[in-house]
C-alpha cells in the first residue's frame, strides 16, 4: 500500500484537560493539560495510522510553537516533512 500524502499548512497543538463531572457553579478540577499535534492533514495522518496505514505529513512550522509542534510529533511517531521554517510564529 502506498503512504498517503497530507499537506497541514497552518499545523496547531491542540491542548485539552479533562474532568470527570461538569457540574454549573462551582470551580472544575481538571487534569493536566494534554498537548497533541493537530491541523486537518495532521488530524488525518493521525487516524490513518491508527488503521495500520502509512502516511507523510507535510508540514509548515514557524517560531517557538513550531518548536513545540516537532518535539509533540516526534513522541506520537508521526512521520513528517517540514517545509523551511517560517518568519512568522505558527497557531497554538
Amino acid at each position: 500500500m502506498l503512504p498517503v500524502l497530507t499537506l497541514t499548512l497552518n499545523p496547531a497543538l491542540d491542548i485539552s484537560v479533562e474532568t470527570p463531572h461538569v457540574i454549573a457553579g462551582p470551580k472544575l478540577r481538571c487534569t493536566s493539560p494534554a498537548r497533541h499535534p493537530g491541523g486537518g492533514g495532521v488530524n488525518v495522518s493521525r487516524v490513518i495510522r491508527r488503521l495500520g496505514g502509512q502516511t507523510l505529513a507535510l508540514l509548515a512550522l514557524g517560531g517557538r510553537p513550531g518548536n513545540g509542534w516537532r518535539i509533540y510529533s516526534g513522541r506520537k511517531g508521526l512521520r513528517r516533512h517540514d517545509f523551511p521554517p517560517r518568519a512568522r510564529r505558527a497557531r497554538t
